[in-house]
């Protein structure tokens, strides 16, 4: 598996912080634009994408969506959780989906760990 690069390794090669380079990812002011476009320009060649995990834990937002579903197997579900998905990719948002199998125990299990 191939090392997916760290904000860490961005601003190591940009030879500046990474609360720096967390401004330009965060479109803030008080960085040089050449500055600005050498952390870019690394980010790109490096592919660095940011981790939802640590975004969500600074902003203290998940960005995530829970779907429970009573069943996988009727298109109707299927057909509400493509539309669901879709509406969350457009936004940002990432969903998970539970399926109970009609089980109210599961549901309140699912629902509990959502929390």
């Amino acid at each position: 598996m191939p090392h997916l690069a760290t904000i860490k390794d961005v601003a190591k090669k940009a030879g500046v912080s990474t609360a720096t380079v967390s401004r330009v990812l965060n479109n803030r002011d008080r960085v040089d634009d050449n500055t600005r476009s050498r952390i870019l320009s690394i980010i790109e060649d490096m592919r660095y994408v940011p981790s939802n995990i640590a975004v969500s834990m600074v902003k203290r937002r998940s960005m995530i969506i829970g779907v429970m579903i009573p069943d996988m197997i009727n298109p109707f579900y299927s057909s509400v959780v493509h539309g669901a998905e879709e509406m969350a990719k457009e936004r940002g948002y990432f969903t998970f989906l539970f399926s109970t199998n009609d089980n109210a125990d599961a549901e309140r299990s699912d629902a509990a760990r959502l929390m």
